[in-house]
């Protein structure tokens, strides 16, 4: 950063004692430096970056003047607050766990209480294995596909499964009452039922390194035959293996991104959604349809980020998540920053309803991100206010003004959710490649 100001100040310099045709140049190129674009070269530029919190470095420095991440990824810098949110990306349906067209109602609703419970066991030894990278130390079984914690997901729910907003129902095939594998106790629990010598069938997917998923498998199929049921878990060579094995109902159960489980098993049914806590900012529709966003207003999406710092604070402390009771929630409408009475509703309802435990949410959105009084910042700024959520603005008048930070062309939440919140908004606009 010094050698930069230091470069400026020689340019400066140097301008000083140059003819005065030449001053103009300098002065205009030393203007937009401050601003993080240069008029020579108006064209639009892609920054790799290592990393959400390297795209907000790299916005704050201003060599990228807009970056996008799930969540509040300001929170990952030190000068957050010199950061903005511009824009929020339609939501992005998270992994979980689907089911075959014929398992019975019984043994659904067995395995989803089986999983729900084994993902909470997070201290039980038996479900640790080693972490191939980190040599030495130990990682919890469902952390190898990043799950924290599953919701039942809705019979009658939709997810969202592309970056059009294409909805899917959950569900494929109705379920039809019965079990085959598994009894219910008279205390809610779940046993193997007598006289069925079915192995229960789990297979999970290679998304990462393939012996560390094994090594996953094996360590959950143990722990779950240690209490009595008779299942087995495989590993598929690939995720179409898994949803076609779905799919023809060589398996009950697979471990598959929403959009595999769309494209490749359709017909099966989605009944567990992987996720996290729920965002105050972004809550679903209810404790029972975790899957479904209550706002789509971008508007009202992009005013509470900016404010949940002020509205949410408790303490000299913000939080971005929904607390489990009404005491610890924002006791009032705060419109100035974000906290409208349309959202205080929403989430004094999930926490009646949610009775002390709130259920994960089942999807998330990527945020678009920029300098706060950047020129492009304002810009959007503007039209969103004026326009509201379908603001929309010419490409050629913006894109001399964007560079574009992103952590990798496969990552939803930093390349491919916010390519299509550019082609909704800026009219003229292509593809990143393209531009």
């Amino acid at each position: 950063m010094k050698k930069t100001k230091n470069l400026f100040l020689s340019i400066s310099k140097l301008g000083s004692l140059m003819t005065i045709a030449t001053l103009p140049v300098i002065a205009a190129s030393c203007s937009n430096s401050n601003s993080g674009t240069s008029k020579a070269d108006a064209n639009f530029k892609l920054v790799k970056a290592n990393g959400y919190s390297d795209e907000m470095t790299k916005l704050d420095l201003g060599t990228a003047t807009l970056a996008a991440g799930w969540g509040d990824t300001r929170a990952l810098i030190k000068n957050s607050n010199n950061l903005v949110v511009v824009g929020a990306t339609e939501t992005i349906a998270n992994d979980g766990v689907q089911a075959r067209s014929t398992l019975k109602r019984g043994d659904v609703e067995a395995i989803k209480s089986i999983l729900q419970h084994a993902i909470k066991d997070k201290q039980n030894p038996k479900l640790q294995i080693s972490d191939i990278q980190n040599p030495g130390k130990t990682k919890f079984v469902f952390k190898t596909y990043s799950h924290n914690d599953y919701s039942s997901v809705d019979e009658n729910g939709q997810i969202i499964i592309d970056t059009k907003g294409t909805k899917v129902n959950t569900y494929g095939t109705p379920l039809v009452d019965g079990s085959d594998y598994f009894v219910k106790n008279q205390d809610g629990t779940f046993a193997r039922k007598q006289g069925s010598n079915n192995k229960f069938k789990i297979q999970f997917i290679p998304s990462s390194d393939p012996a560390e998923v094994r090594k996953a498998s094996q360590a959950l199929e143990t722990y779950l035959n240690e209490k009595g049921y008779n299942i087995e878990i495989s590993t598929a060579t690939e995720y179409n293996a898994a949803a076609n094995a779905l799919k023809e109902g060589s398996i009950d159960v697979a471990f598959l991104p929403a959009g595999s489980w769309a494209e490749q098993a359709q017909g099966t049914n989605f009944i567990l959604v992987a996720g996290r806590g729920v965002q105050i900012i972004d809550p679903y529709e209810s404790v029972t349809n975790t899957t479904t966003p209550a706002f789509k207003d971008e508007k009202i999406l992009v005013d509470a980020i900016n404010g949940y710092n002020t509205f949410n604070a408790k303490n000299g402390k913000s939080k971005l998540y929904i607390p489990n009771t009404l005491e610890n929630a924002p006791q009032t409408v705060d419109e100035q920053n974000g906290y409208s009475q349309v959202l205080k509703n929403k989430v004094e309802s999930i926490i009646n309803a949610a009775n002390g435990n709130v259920p994960v949410v089942g999807f998330y959105r990527s945020y678009v991100m920029a300098k706060k009084d950047s020129e492009i910042a304002v810009k959007i700024q503007n039209a969103l206010k004026t326009q509201g959520s379908n603001w929309t603005l010419p490409w050629d008048e913006v894109k001399g003004l964007i560079k574009f930070a992103y952590t990798s062309t496969t990552s939803s939440g930093s390349y491919i959710f916010p390519e299509a919140w550019f082609k909704k908004h800026f009219t003229g606009f292509t593809s990143f490649k393209g531009e």
